[in-house]
């Protein structure tokens, strides 16, 4: 029986650096991606970047629309109706 685990051992040895092989095509293909903002309306914009990760832009807004958005108010039940009510209650019945 330990004849038997030592080949399956020397088997497994031999195969698990072969799982997985990248050719070197594939590695080249891998280096050559430069991550960053590939949109030109961004303020962070990278004109070397191939590829984008999600949420890697960056936009400004004017500042009237900063304004609006700060000076905005809304009372306490308009704001539960627009954001989804999540959580538990506790009754006590006697």
């Amino acid at each position: 029986m330990t004849r038997a685990y030592a080949l399956l051992a020397s088997l497994i040895l031999i195969a698990s650096p072969l799982a997985g092989c990248l050719t070197g095509e594939d590695i080249e293909e891998i280096i050559d991606d430069i991550l960053g903002c590939i949109d030109e309306n961004a303020e962070n914009y990278d004109e070397n970047a191939t590829a984008e990760l999600v949420g890697e832009c960056i936009y400004l807004a004017s500042m009237e629309a900063f304004i609006a958005a700060m000076t905005d108010s809304m009372d306490i039940d308009a704001m539960l109706e627009k954001a989804p009510r999540a959580g538990y209650s506790y009754h006590l019945i006697s």
